[in-house]
């Protein structure tokens, strides 16, 4: 009987199995000699650039913002599970794409207790910008996805002129824009240490509160202070991993880089 390609992740190919073989077993469906079963991949890739302006209304009280331009990538289509290199079927789902962008409008506010204690309150995407996307056929897909509105609160606390420690956690649970029925809910937190306002250091970790899939993710980063000009730039790797090509490789990673201007 036919079997799964050999680098198909162990816990997808095990699903997928299973439900071949009840539907064979139940006289319906096609036999694996025929089987057509597919995976659903989607994502969805964005690149924004931001400008942020901001007001003291008080000594103690700001408001500020982002309007930002957005250019997205969101792929859409069926990836073939049986007969089918994993590695190959994936390449070939990322190349069917659609681009688009859209302006976003993210706001925040800010409140100062004294020197060392501030509590912030963050809208992203509250304007829910949209972006297309190609349907499947026959899936009724529709030919858009939307960025749903995300609301953050925090606290930083600045123990020693230097060093920041923060705690941030999302205060509704978000769906996920190419993930269907996966939420989101994150609460972290991390440290900064700041060298002689040049360079800030950041570490820490956060959990998604309302899955178990990735475990805790922890986060690593670093800034640069050029008079006008700030780079920073983030890394985070889940603690959890899934085997791809027969390696093991961490749930989740994620790269970021900001460059930023201030006039």
């Amino acid at each position: 009987s036919l079997v799964p390609a050999a680098d198909v992740p162990a816990d997808i190919a095990d699903v997928t199995v299973n439900v071949a073989t009840v539907a064979s077993d139940a006289g319906t469906g096609n036999t694996f000699d025929t089987n057509t079963s597919s995976l659903h991949f989607r994502g969805l890739a964005i690149a924004e650039f931001p400008i942020t302006f901001g007001y003291a209304i008080t000594p103690d009280f700001a408001i500020g913002g982002n309007v930002k331009y957005m250019k997205a990538r969101v792929y859409n289509t069926d990836v073939p599970v049986f007969n089918t290199d994993f590695g190959d079927a994936l390449s070939a789902a990322t190349d069917s794409y659609a681009d688009s962008s859209n302006v976003g409008l993210d706001i925040g506010l800010l409140y100062r207790f004294g020197n060392d204690l501030r509590v912030g309150l963050v809208g992203r995407n509250v304007n829910s910008p949209s972006f297309d996307m190609t349907p499947r056929a026959g899936s009724g897909d529709a030919d858009s996805l939307t960025e749903d509105v995300q609301i953050r609160a925090g606290v930083a606390y600045k123990p020693l002129d230097f060093v920041t420690l923060a705690v941030d956690m999302d205060l509704l649970e978000n769906d996920t824009t190419a993930g269907g029925s996966y939420k989101s809910r994150n609460l972290g937190g991390g440290v900064e240490i700041s060298l002689l306002k040049v360079l800030q250091l950041r570490a820490g970790a956060y959990k998604n509160l309302s899955e178990s899939d990735i475990g805790a993710v922890y986060t690593a980063g670093l800034g640069l202070n050029l008079w006008a000009v700030n780079l920073d730039f983030g890394a985070s790797m889940a603690s959890e991993t899934t085997a791809i090509d027969n390696d093991d490789v961490p749930r989740e990673v994620k790269v970021e880089a900001a460059l930023s201007m201030l006039f």
